[in-house]
């Protein structure tokens, strides 16, 4: 990764930029741009972001920064996407700032988004550009069982309820994934998850996918947000 980006003087003129909720908002957008490696990708997990900006900002909340990711996104600032089991970001005027000689600079590690949002950056959410419930072999009696038998995500749903007890009111984009996570994982498995996460007081969902997907291998910043109870039950084994 390199150790400088070109942050255009255009950004202080950006509609979008000055659109953003607050301040804060904006000068995370900025920060991380420097952060980008020779592609224009960065981490895109809501806890590592806030890590690499603000180490020392304790008043700065990991839900807080996933609210600014996602109104990056909104505003079509960034690609925000899901490859490998862990969330990226793109900014997509990277390149137009940043002429990049790549055979000085180390080669991206980061999986690139989605060629469709590359192609149309039309805005489509993490959730829907990973989920495709034509590639997901359907378990019917795990989906019924958590889903309360009709297959699909409402308000009634035990997952749907679950979620709400933990983090709040899901956003319409969650009901997608929260389908698909119904279908592949075991109801009982689903339920540990989500009561260990409000145990520990996670602010996002990616402290219940971590769980459910035994994220053993994942880096450690994010893997030191699941408790060591969640590591002992579905990680170490």
């Amino acid at each position: 990764m390199a150790k400088a980006r070109m942050i255009s003087n255009g950004i202080a003129q950006d509609k979008r930029v000055h659109q953003l909720s607050d301040d804060i908002s904006r000068l995370a957008y900025t920060w991380l741009i420097t952060f980008a490696d020779c592609e224009g990708r960065t981490p895109g997990d809501p806890a590592i972001v806030r890590a690499m900006l603000f180490p020392r900002r304790e008043d700065i909340t990991i839900a807080q920064m996933e609210g600014y990711i996602r109104e990056w996104f909104e505003e079509k600032l960034i690609i925000w996407y899901e490859a490998k089991g862990d969330m990226w970001i793109f900014f997509t005027a990277f390149f137009k700032h940043n002429k990049i000689n790549r055979e000085r600079e180390t080669p991206s590690k980061i999986p690139a988004p989605p060629p469709e949002l590359l192609m149309s950056n039309s805005g489509v959410t993490p959730e829907e550009c990973t989920l495709n419930l034509n590639q997901v072999k359907l378990n019917q009696s795990n989906s019924n069982q958590i889903n309360g038998g009709d297959g699909d995500i409402n308000d009634q749903s035990p997952i749907y309820l679950l979620y709400t007890d933990t983090f709040g009111k899901p956003l319409p984009m969650m009901e997608k994934i929260l389908m698909e996570v119904a279908i592949k994982y075991p109801p009982d498995k689903i339920e540990d998850a989500f009561k260990i996460a409000g145990q520990n007081g996670a602010k996002s969902f990616a402290y219940v996918r971590a769980i459910l997907e035994d994220k053993k291998h994942a880096k450690p910043k994010f893997i030191d947000r699941v408790s060591a109870e969640a590591r002992s039950q579905y990680g170490e084994r």
